[in-house]
């Protein structure tokens, strides 16, 4: 099975002294809203494209045949379109459980 990354996940970054960080959402970020947000607004990352090619064994699928889940890869010439968030730091703690295995 495998690792799950929550606690990978939450020691990657140190939010100390930070009041708001912007979150890129590509996937289901943007048709389930179920986080606070301090703002939100359209956006766009250059070089990089959705793609289902992630496999995800706790979204969709099982540790035996993991479904496909959206992840972004690099494209020089792609563009991808998506919402960028304005959120508190703690907003984190409930997405990395939400989106674990997912980052």
């Amino acid at each position: 099975m495998p690792a799950n990354t929550i606690e990978n996940n939450r020691s990657r970054f140190n939010f100390d002294g930070i009041d708001a960080i912007w979150l890129f959402g590509y996937g289901s970020l943007i048709y389930k809203v179920d986080f606070p947000f301090l703002e939100q607004r359209p956006a766009a990352i250059r070089g990089w494209a959705r793609r289902f090619w992630q496999g995800s064994h706790d979204h969709r699928g099982t540790p035996e045949a993991p479904g496909r889940v959206v992840t972004l890869i690099e494209q020089p010439d792609a563009v991808c379109r998506g919402v960028a968030y304005r959120v508190s730091p703690n907003v984190f703690e409930y997405l990395d459980v939400r989106e674990k295995n997912g980052y």
